[in-house]
């Protein structure tokens, strides 16, 4: 598997080598596993090619209590998550770039007006795709439990082998924790390489705030909608 991985890291950054400009990273549908995955992704790129310009974006709503409580927590909704309705984007070109993450279908639905109105040159996934390899392309679709699995391989990879301490961020380490938790069932329906994801990254987010963003705090529209269905 290291040896993959390695392998995985030096073909994301041989796409990434030459670029500059614009990098679109896009959610199609927001959840922990997919927020982790583009943070993971931009952090990445940040260390593989400084010069390229990350922006996150998503589609649809924030919905879920638990995502509304880990985009508060670390204060990433309109700083670090911006929705898709509030930018006008540019046709991919020289300069500006695209990518997917926990999803690879370009004519999804759910992306809205970017819906088959680019070609992703990452693609990062974890479900089946029938998405075809081009030259100038890192794709990556393996079925494990979640994505961010594959993100935390990389980032741990890049970590370890290189010359200068790497400080992972806890903000980042908590998107991709909870996102490999939330997407395997609490672990239970991962596999040997998502817990020992979850292992690596999970040492860098203090107990008591990975905590919360698992017992996170429900709606009263949750207890009015208990209420009448008990009655």
């Amino acid at each position: 598997v290291k040896m993959d991985i390695q392998k995985r890291l030096e073909e994301l950054s041989a796409v990434l080598a030459d670029k500059t400009g614009v990098f679109y990273i896009l959610i199609s549908q927001l959840d922990p596993d997919a927020v982790g995955s583009a943070i993971g992704l931009q952090f990445l790129i940040q260390q593989l090619n400084p010069g390229l310009h990350t922006k996150i974006f998503y589609c649809g709503n924030v919905g879920h209590p638990q995502n509304m409580c880990l985009l508060n927590r670390y204060n990433m909704l309109g700083t670090v998550l911006r929705h898709v309705d509030d930018h006008e984007f540019p046709p991919c070109s020289e300069g500006v770039y695209y990518s997917l993450v926990d999803s690879s279908t370009v004519t999804d639905n759910r992306l809205g007006k970017l819906k088959g109105a680019f070609m992703p040159c990452v693609v990062i996934d974890h479900h089946r795709s029938e998405l075809e390899q081009t030259d100038d392309m890192f794709l990556w679709i393996e079925e494990l439990g979640s994505a961010s699995t594959l993100l935390v391989e990389l980032v741990r990879h890049y970590k370890e082998s290189g010359k200068q301490e790497l400080q992972i961020p806890e903000r980042l380490a908590a998107a991709l924790a909870i996102g490999i938790y939330t997407d395997t069932k609490a672990l239970v329906t991962g596999s040997m390489r998502d817990r020992e994801a979850y292992g690596f990254i999970s040492q860098f987010v203090p107990v008591d705030q990975l905590n919360a963003l698992i017992e996170y705090p429900l709606p009263a529209s949750h207890y009015d909608n208990f209420l009448c269905a008990l009655s």
